[in-house]
């Protein structure tokens, strides 16, 4: 059912996917966006390696597994394809031959990405300008949350994710109760993993302590998965008191929840527990702060003020948060402590708890804390004291109940086993490399085993492994072992009876050693030495733990003296730990706290002695105490000078943060102005261009008019020359026409001379009656030739100019339209009285039209009626002066025209006149 249920949900995500799916395409770097930390928190070392893939590889950015999806509204989307070129809807999802196109969004718009922020920030820093782009996979922005889940945990050619990522996440799909995706982070964990998860699980206390911190997501890249199953079987996950009342039960933390409530603390106390403000915090924040304290360490505090004001950590945050969180920092009296710390000192805690398995046997349903309880009978005890070691061998006392007592004693067994786990290694320990101060891997110390369980006796501890540690003579068995080292068992024997007796004779040599006077020397916390802290997690290196052990007591761990120096100590590291794992609740102030002499096990039973040594130890505690007061009140004195020092330093750092901002504020005001002079510049630039591009514009196009100008002139000249010819070819046409017609009006008077004679000489011949009326001619008939100067007789009606009178003619005046003529306009004109065509012809003139005859001559309105007569068309062509272009297929048109003979002829009737006149 749940598979049904997991495929159902796939398909319906790939239904979704499909439908949201806008294409792909090629989009600038700047304008991909990623919102904070998400989908992961940047992280420097995986730019850097794909930065080096980058360099030495090609950047495969088209091919599908390292597209990058995003997210954009249908309106944006369509904006952008509007503004690029050549690019469709269409082209976008079809992506041909895998060359997707490149879309092009507004300035300073920001594409939300789903992941590839790696990716993005190594091509941002690795590819030049022309070529910063990445392949975008196109989803609209109303897609649902499944589906962008989806798109935002696929990963390609990044690191694989954290284990702090994969359990956040998987802890997150739980309270969903979304089953498909808490699998599928489930799924890149191997089998071990997997397997620690679950063993995490059956922990319910131990798992809602981690899932406690899952609101400071910055904590979890120290989160290892892989190590869980050690924190599960350590068996020290808890300290109760179950054969005590139950109010006494509650005060007593587990070791291991502790450290995590600690480190939640801790930075709860630096965010003054703002849970808004809890994921804001990044990764580069907690590995900056982690294993810092700055309130001991002035570099440490030099370091992060400096990073803290200028926003390197806890970038996320206001300048005045920052502010108060710098303020919180002071105030941390312990290494600041993570996940990666967490796990770090896992390794120490854990070579500790196999020293206390020693004491007791632990079984399943059991922890070390809960073993150690149950072996607690209080022997060796007094009632209303309590016993702490504050020495080797060095015992004192002080006022305590058996809920004190359990409580310092399992805390001294742990000290302790701080003190000496190298020299009590479990005896399962495989041999291998000891780099850092581990368990060893040779076999434990005999002698420190009998003292581990003489502590545990004389703090109230009894068990059947606490009774044989103490039975076993430490001497002896060291007696013993030298004996058989010394030379090689497979290569020599002794005798056991000469073993023996040698054994009993290094003995008594080991009997004749004295105690050395204890030296009650105070560790310090902080030194000048900036090598003096050693490894801040995990294991110390050896020299560390061994000029550690000599101070590992309880009583210096609860000394809660304040100093400052450059740096901290081992031996400040140690009780950081020691605080983080087990707490602080114990008061061990110097006032209460009663020494007695216990060297070696032997009891001082002298009255007298004990109280000269009471007296004293009064005295120098009293002596401790003035001593102390007056440190107090150096420390004091100096920690006001260091207050002031640090004000003033802070005071000057403040001034130094606001002439550097003053001057970032200049050097933005001036890079602003620079950026405005050189718009200014462009602008002026591109003014002076356009003007000087009007004024080349201007230029041709002024030029272009004198060319224009030039050409029309010389067309007018041409015109005129034309004109001119063309009267003078008219005037000499008209010339030759006069002198044609005086020709024939002389032939037609010659003519009529010789009818007039003939007529006259039949007349005489028929009668003579005839003869004198026709010699009696009426002096009117007789009219004068203006060429000879002689009287002619001419008849009514005979004469050539009664003809012409008689005579009108239609002028036709046409145009071309469509490169065909047409007449436009026509009328009949009498021959006597030609204006009406010279009227018309200026009209036309007026109307900007040029008038020609039949063989494109150009006319005068005056010239108009003789030249359409004298070529027999009666024909005026009329061309707008804008179209002139007298060329060889206007002449071709011309030649077409219709003949207009029937235009030219009048009526006959003068004609018929004519000859009933002759008649």
């Amino acid at each position: 059912m749940r598979g049904s249920r997991a495929s159902n949900q796939e398909l319906r995500l790939e239904a979704e996917r499909y439908v949201k799916y806008k294409g792909t395409a090629r989009v600038r770097l700047e304008v991909l966006y990623f919102q904070w930390n998400e989908p992961r928190e940047l992280n420097r070392k995986n730019v850097e390696r794909l930065k080096e893939v980058f360099r030495t590889d090609n950047v495969h950015r088209l091919e599908p597994r390292n597209h990058i999806p995003a997210v954009v509204d249908q309106s944006d989307l369509d904006n952008a394809i509007q503004a690029s070129s050549d690019i469709s809807a269409e082209r976008l999802l079809s992506n041909p031959d895998n060359d997707p196109p490149v879309l092009t969004f507004p300035t300073g718009y920001r594409l939300t990405c789903l992941h590839g922020r790696h990716r993005v920030q190594a091509g941002r820093e690795t590819l030049p300008p022309t070529d910063a782009w990445w392949t975008v996979d196109l989803y609209l922005a109303d897609t649902n949350p499944e589906l962008r889940t989806t798109l935002v945990e696929e990963y390609s050619n990044e690191d694989k994710p954290s284990d702090g990522e994969i359990y956040r996440k998987i802890r997150q799909y739980e309270r969903e109760r979304n089953l498909c995706f808490k699998n599928r982070w489930k799924a890149l964990l191997s089998d071990h993993g997997r397997r620690g998860l679950r063993q995490l699980n059956n922990h319910e206390e131990l798992a809602a302590a981690f899932d406690d911190l899952l609101d400071i997501p910055g904590l979890w890249d120290g989160m290892r998965i892989s190590t869980l199953h050690k924190v599960t079987s350590m068996k020290c996950d808890e300290v109760s008191l179950l054969s005590l009342d139950p109010p006494a039960c509650s005060y007593f933390e587990k070791e291991l929840l502790h450290y995590l409530e600690h480190i939640k603390k801790v930075w709860s106390k630096l965010l003054r527990e703002d849970k808004t403000a809890f994921q804001r915090v990044d990764q580069a924040t907690v590995r900056a702060l982690e294993l810092k304290a700055p309130r001991y360490s002035k570099r440490h505090a030099q370091v992060l003020q400096g990073q803290l004001l200028s926003g390197q950590i806890f970038g996320a945050f206001s300048p005045q948060e920052r502010e108060s969180i710098w303020s919180e920092l002071q105030s941390i009296n312990c290494l600041i402590p993570s996940l990666f710390t967490f796990f770090e000192d896992l390794k120490y805690l854990n070579a500790c708890a196999d020293c206390l398995k020693r004491l007791v046997k632990v079984s399943r349903k059991e922890t070390v804390s809960s073993a150690l309880e149950h072996k607690f009978t209080n022997v060796n005890q007094t009632s209303g004291q309590c016993i702490l070691e504050v020495a080797e061998s060095t015992f004192a006392f002080r006022p305590g109940q058996t809920v004190d007592r359990l409580d310092w004693g399992r805390r001294q067994l742990w000290i302790c086993a701080m003190r000496e786990y190298l020299s009590m290694p479990p005896s399962q320990k495989k041999k291998g490399k000891d780099l850092l101060a581990k368990a060893g891997c040779d076999g434990a110390d005999e002698t420190v085993l009998h003292e581990y369980a003489a502590l545990a006796d004389r703090l109230g501890f009894a068990s059947q492994e606490i009774d044989d540690l103490k039975k076993r003579s430490s001497d002896r068995e060291i007696a013993h072992s030298a004996l058989l080292k010394a030379w090689k068992p497979d290569c020599y024997e002794y005798d056991d009876t000469v073993l023996e007796a040698h054994v009993n004779q290094i003995v008594q040599m080991f009997s004749t050693a004295s105690p050395l006077p204890s030296k009650r020397l105070s560790p310090a916390l902080v030194s000048n030495n900036p090598e003096a802290s050693g490894n801040r997690c995990g294991f110390p290196d050896k020299d560390t733990q061994k000029q550690d052990s000599k101070f590992l007591f309880i009583t210096h761990l609860h000394n809660e003296s304040e100093e400052q120096d450059e740096d901290i100590t081992s031996f400040f590291v140690r009780r950081s730990v020691y605080f983080a794992f087990f707490g602080k609740s114990v008061d061990l102030s110097p006032n209460g706290i009663a020494l007695g002499l216990e060297v070696d096990g032997t009891e001082c039973l002298d009255q007298q002695s004990l109280e000269r040594e009471a007296l004293k130890q009064q005295e120098l505690q009293r002596r401790e105490l003035g001593r102390r007061e007056q440190q107090r009140r150096e420390q004091k004195r100096l920690e006001q000078e260091r207050r002031l020092e640090q004000e003033r330093r802070l005071e000057q750092e403040r001034r130094l943060e606001q002439e550097r901002s003053e001057q970032a504020r200049l050097e933005q005001e001036r890079k602003l102005e620079q950026e405005r002079l050189e718009r200014e510049r462009l602008q002026q630039e591109r003014l002076e261009q356009g003007r000087l591009e009007q004024e080349r514009l201007e230029l041709r196009r002024i030029e272009e008019s004198l060319e224009r100008e030039e050409l029309q002139e010389k067309f007018t000249e041409a015109l005129q020359e034309q004109e001119k010819l063309g009267r003078e070819m008219q005037n000499q046409q008209k010339y030759e026409k006069r002198e044609e017609e005086r020709q024939e009006e002389e032939r037609r008077r010659q003519e009529t001379r010789e009818l007039t004679r003939q007529e006259q000489e039949k007349t005489v011949e028929d009668s003579e009656g005839t003869r004198k009326h026709h010699t009696q001619i009426d002096v009117e008939n007789y009219v004068p030739d203006h060429n000879t100067g002689k009287e002619t007789l001419l008849l009514l009606g005979s004469t050539p100019l009664a003809q012409e009178t008689s005579r009108s003619i239609r002028i036709n005046y046409m145009v071309q339209e469509r490169k065909v003529w047409r007449t436009s306009h026509s009328h009949d004109v009498d021959p006597s009285d030609p204006s009406e065509v010279e009227r018309v012809a200026v009209k036309y003139m007026r109307k900007k039209i040029r008038l020609f005859d039949s063989e494109l001559n150009i006319l005068t309105p005056a010239d108009c009626f003789e030249a359409a007569i004298a070529d027999g068309s009666n024909t005026i062509l009329l061309i707008p002066e804008a179209e002139i272009d007298i060329d060889e297929e206007l002449e071709t048109s011309i030649c077409k025209l219709p003949s207009e003979g029937d235009s030219t002829l009048g009526d006959s009737a003068p004609e018929q006149g004519q000859k009933r006149s002759r008649r």
